[in-house]
């Protein structure tokens, strides 16, 4: 019986700390997603990814179609998904404090 090899350990953070979610890493690297959850926990454990609640917990809200359409393609030409493009955009505008910047707006 010929058995898989497993994936890169490195491969599997550097995707996660890219915005894939643990499902999309399993899909691509081919993988179960007991495997890449596995992998995240002893990183996690390693002091190599922050514990999950450090990761935050979200809500789903809407878009204009428009505006999806726009991120989708933007997203595409990064070969990531729409959803994971805002996560990096919002987790910039957070980190960085460009709320005024890019609302062009005072609190």
């Amino acid at each position: 019986m010929t058995r898989k090899k497993a994936p890169c350990r490195s491969e599997i953070i550097r995707l996660v700390k890219l915005g894939l979610t643990d499902q999309e890493i399993a899909d691509l690297r081919a993988v179960s997603l007991s495997t890449v959850r596995t992998t995240l926990s002893h990183a996690r454990k390693l002091g190599e990814l922050p514990p999950v609640h450090d990761q935050g917990v979200g809500k789903a809200f809407r878009m204009r179609s428009a505006t999806y359409a726009r991120l989708a393609a933007e997203a595409t030409a990064r070969g990531i998904t729409a959803p994971n493009l805002c996560r990096r955009i919002l987790d910039v505008v957070v980190a960085d404090n460009l709320f005024r910047a890019v609302l062009g707006d005072e609190p």
